[in-house]
């Protein structure tokens, strides 16, 4: 039980793969490009296996679907471009690749473990992610003035949305166990931390304050954000499971796909992989700390509504 419980929990995968990478450096060397589409694959294959719904879902949850596509693919978008533009423009390209992918499938389970509607978040995530086909490769193209060739950026984002789509399908029919779906995704979190860090090591090492101040800008673009869109919905009197649900999709970005466009379209920089390198850690950290806040937040509120009974 002890060991299933490491094994299911991501923070020590993700911990590991940080470690492995600063430590070894480039283990898996040209082939590291090939290593982490195989693994994103995967990842979202495995991901998406709980992807299910029908026409009328979509039908009786439009205008929330609506307003969740608007704030995964228009506003978390502007929030981390205005954030990247602070930076070096040898960053850019890695701010951009980060902006434009869409939300991460795991908000699905965050929904989950947050008490949210993870249905509702499931119609959500797969409008976003329908609606990325497009936006991803146009956007990234247009935002890096044409360095980037489009056509290019449309075949690795239905490689990585597309592809898992339809694997998941009969995936999903296999009944695979929620302990071994649980262990392939959080190798597959290990695998993208380890290739990320490995080959920003000698750019860390190097260029320390850079860092830092990356680390900043994400602490401003989760934390921060965070903390401001729930203080501004709770005002605005919005149930908590709908924070919940606006605030995942504005917040938990893809940067495993970013980090796989970044070493198959720019591979000559490591740079352009630090964004989405140091975005991946402090996402993956947070939500832990979201977890804690929305348990206290729900206690807090049963409290109140017991006494005023």
């Amino acid at each position: 039980m002890a060991l299933m419980s490491v094994l299911g929990n991501i923070r020590y995968w993700v911990l590991a793969g940080a470690i492995i990478g600063l430590l070894g450096g480039d283990l898996i060397g040209s082939k590291s490009g090939d290593f982490l589409t195989f693994t994103l694959v995967l990842l979202m294959c495995f991901s998406l296996t709980g992807l299910r719904f029908s026409k009328n879902d979509f039908k009786e949850n439009k205008r929330t679907i609506l307003i969740s596509t608007i704030v995964g693919v228009f506003i978390s978008p502007i929030v981390t471009l205005i954030i990247g533009s602070l930076f070096d423009d040898i960053y850019w390209e890695g701010w951009v690749l980060l902006a434009c992918v869409p939300c991460a499938i795991a908000v699905i389970s965050g929904a989950l473990l947050m008490g949210a509607d993870t249905k509702l978040m499931t119609l959500s995530v797969t409008a976003i992610y329908i609606v990325a086909i497009i936006f991803t490769p146009v956007t990234v193209a247009l935002l890096t003035g044409g360095s980037v060739d489009p056509l290019t950026i449309l075949k690795y984002v239905l490689l990585f949305i597309l592809v898992p789509m339809i694997i998941s399908l009969p995936l999903g029919k296999m009944r695979i166990p929620k302990s071994v779906n649980t262990i392939v995704i959080n190798f597959c979190f290990l695998a993208m931390v380890l290739v990320a860090f490995g080959k920003c090591r000698d750019t860390m090492i190097s260029d320390p304050m850079t860092v830092l101040l990356i680390a900043v800008a994400c602490f401003i673009r989760v934390p921060v954000i965070h903390l401001v869109s729930e203080m501004v919905l709770r005002k605005a009197k919005v149930p908590v499971e709908k924070r919940i649900h606006y605030i995942l999709l504005l917040g938990w970005k893809n940067s495993g796909m970013s980090l796989a466009l970044c070493i198959t379209l720019v591979p000559d920089s490591s740079a352009v992989l630090l964004p989405g390198s140091i975005s991946l850690v402090f996402e993956l950290t947070y939500m832990m700390f979201m977890m804690w806040y929305y348990s206290r937040l729900r206690k807090a509120d049963s409290i109140v509504v017991e006494s005023s009974c």
